[in-house]
């Protein structure tokens, strides 16, 4: 595993070696990156977390009484939005909101985290990733169980702190892996001009090792250096170009190996 992480690093012209690598060391690897992407994420996301928990204790003092009644809200309050620094909170028992629209206004505002009580269930959107959990879900919701559960998110223990770690790390590995997909498709293509055999596999293990530089650099500047957009493009390009320049080369040394051979 050392070798390709080195070459990946060091060498990235001889990244082709990694089309036989073994499938223990692709998801070795692929871990390493993701701890490595989560312990860079800290840098962006931990200042926020500190302003977003003392949000929440706000938020928890403005939820009004409601009741769950076949896996809806009611209250005697109408709906509302609290909108705090860090945070769009909505309560929504007259049904007047959507999933849509809570979205479009978390790209229009800086808040970086919308939570909503709607009529039919309880929904997240943190930093562009999106969760909906549905009354029907849910044995029983009372104003106290949601307001212990603000009050939970608004303490930053130890055991908060190491769930938010955890859940960064998972978010951060689909993602990675997802990227994955589109940049192997793409690398495939590329490969076929090039007239080379390899698998869909060995495309992805190739491209694991494009990938990784572009990606720890352009999430490093992005959290600790200025703020970047159009991540995924940039990472994109990068990382196909890597990709393009080491089977370029992998082919030129199949050649010269074929014409010393004849």
């Amino acid at each position: 595993m050392i070798p390709y992480i080195k070459t990946a690093f060091t060498n990235p012209k001889e990244i082709y070696i990694g089309r036989n690598m073994k499938w223990k060391h692709f998801f070795s690897i692929a871990l390493l990156a993701t701890g490595l992407l989560t312990f860079i994420s800290l840098f962006q996301y931990i200042p926020m977390l500190n302003t977003i928990s003392d949000d929440f204790n706000d938020i928890k003092e403005s939820i009004p009484a409601f009741k769950l009644e076949n896996n809806e809200i009611t209250s005697a309050n109408e709906s509302y939005i609290y909108q705090t620094d860090s945070m769009m909170f909505y309560f929504d028992p007259d049904n007047k909101m959507d999933i849509d629209t809570i979205d479009r206004n978390a790209n229009r505002t800086k808040a970086p985290v919308s939570t909503a009580l709607l009529k039919d269930g309880l929904y997240m959107n943190f930093i562009g990733r999106s969760y909906y959990l549905s009354y029907s879900d849910v044995d029983n919701l009372t104003t106290n169980d949601l307001q212990t559960l603000v009050s939970s998110f608004g303490n930053l223990s130890n055991m908060t702190i190491a769930i938010f770690i955890l859940v960064v790390f998972i978010m951060q590995f689909f993602l990675f892996i997802y990227e994955l997909i589109p940049l192997t498709l793409m690398a495939s293509i590329i490969t076929a001009f090039s007239r080379l055999r390899l698998t869909l596999f060995q495309h992805c293990k190739i491209v694991l090792l494009a990938v990784i530089p572009t990606t720890l650099l352009v999430n490093f500047i992005h959290a600790v250096i200025f703020p970047l957009n159009f991540h995924f493009e940039i990472i994109l390009v990068m990382s196909l170009l890597t990709y393009y320049i080491s089977i370029s080369d992998m082919k030129k040394k199949l050649l010269q190996n074929k014409d010393l051979e004849n």
